[in-house]
């Protein structure tokens, strides 16, 4: 049996861009902000309890300040859901920051024994929201927002 040359194996070009569009992305991003933030500015002591006893006046405080940033940002992801351009591109580097600082210091509040096991739904979104991003504004999928192209 012969060797394979690496070179003549078939090669995937695997890109986020063809898996989701910014507009696709982005609109899943805008619903997770305004989710999740509903819900900590609605009733934070209920869904902190999720996450273990993290009970006080000043914890709920905060929390519902982050759910404010969140309802904001979901606002701004999916109201760009539809842009193009730099405005996609600042919007897409501004979620891979956040996304990618949020699910490090989630894994290290799990890691502390500070969070539940329920702090794993969060690493897994931060991560999902740091890769598609990443991916979109790094990836040179050539998507700089809009719909999805017609297949």
């Amino acid at each position: 049996m012969d060797p394979v040359e690496v070179d003549s194996l078939p090669r995937t070009n695997l890109k986020w861009g063809k898996m989701m569009s910014s507009s696709q992305f982005l609109s899943i991003a805008g619903i997770l902000g305004l989710v999740f933030g509903l819900l900590l500015v609605l009733v934070p002591a209920q869904f902190l309890a999720m996450y273990g006893d993290m009970g006080g006046e000043v914890v709920i405080g905060m929390a519902r300040g982050w759910g404010a940033s969140l309802l904001g940002l979901g606002v701004i992801a999916w109201s760009a859901r539809n842009a193009s351009g730099p405005a996609v591109q600042a919007i897409l580097l501004g979620t891979f920051v956040s996304a990618l600082i949020g699910g490090a210091n989630s894994l290290y509040g799990i890691l502390m024994g500070g969070m539940g096991d329920m702090g794993w739904l969060n690493v897994a979104i931060q991560a999902f929201l740091a890769v598609g991003a990443g991916m979109l504004r790094f990836g040179g999928s050539g998507d700089t927002g809009g719909a999805a192209p017609a297949e």
